[in-house]
Parts: C-alpha cells; structure tokens; sequence
C-alpha cells in the first residue's frame, strides 16, 4: 500500500517537476541571452568610440596626425577583425581629409597685424586734493594688444 501511494504520488507530482524544471531552464537561457546581447552592444560600442577617435585624428590639419589616425583605424579593423569594407572607408576617408587640407593649405595668407582690443570696465573714484576733498570719477579700462605676422585663410572659390 506504501509503494502503491508513493507511486501515485511521484506520478501526480513528476510532470509538474518536469513544467518547474523547464521553466528554470527558459529562464536561465534568456538571462544568459540578455547576458550576451549587452556584451556584444558594448563591444560594439566600443569598436565605434575607438574608430569615432580614428575619424577625429584623421580630421586634424596636422598630417602626422591624420596618418596617425588612419593606422588606428587599421588596428582596429585589424584586432576587431572588421570587414574590409571599414579599412577601405578609412582610405577613402584619409584620402578625402589629405585632399581638403591641401586644399585650405594652398589658400592661405600672410599678413602683418595690429590688433588692439579696450574692455571698458567701470569709473573709479580719485581723491584729488585731500585737504579739499575733491574726488574725481575716471574712467578704468583695460587694452589687450597684438602686434605680429599671422596666417589666415585667403577665402572664396
């Protein structure tokens, strides 16, 4: 009578262990899945701060630096293991910076300049004559000067 009860027993409650057991397993799964998509939109992220940065560099107006940033560019293509497609936008994208720079480049001037700049800041009080305790209101300003050989851009197409 003990196994039979036993047996009824197990019978009535195995499929619902079955149900649990499933459950826990679709949950374990779908945590280890939201796992994974986080990781790989933080890889992700990263591969694009770390070709954003590459992009900035290649802007410069320094050509050491633009090169600079199209060799990291390369590394990251490289280590990451992107698709040629990425190295061959980060050559057309040099290629672009190197092509406007010189064009800016070509286009400059050199001029002497003289520049002064008077901030007015207020009037101050002066006392003139203290016996007669005259006080003066003057004017208090503050000039800030450049006098030098500049570059600028010549302008115009």
């Amino acid at each position: 009578m003990k196994r039979t009860l036993a047996a009824v027993s197990l019978a009535l409650v195995a499929p619902r262990l079955a149900v649990v057991r499933r459950q826990e397993e679709e949950r374990r799964l779908a945590a280890e899945e939201a796992h994974w998509r986080k990781e790989e939109e933080r890889r992700r992220k990263a591969v694009e701060a770390e070709l954003l940065g590459a992009a900035r560099k290649m802007t410069s107006s320094s050509p050491g630096v633009r090169e600079q940033g199209h060799r990291a560019a390369v590394d990251t293509v490289a280590r990451r293991g992107l698709p040629p497609e990425v190295k061959a936008w980060a050559d057309a994208f040099k290629a672009e910076c190197d092509r406007a720079w010189a064009e800016v480049e070509s286009r400059r001037v050199v001029t002497e300049i003289r520049a002064t700049q008077v901030d007015f800041q207020g009037f101050r009080r002066v006392l003139v004559n203290p016996p007669l305790n005259a006080v003066l209101q003057l004017p208090f300003a503050t000039r800030t000067g450049y006098q030098g050989t500049v570059v600028v851009p010549a302008g115009g197409r």
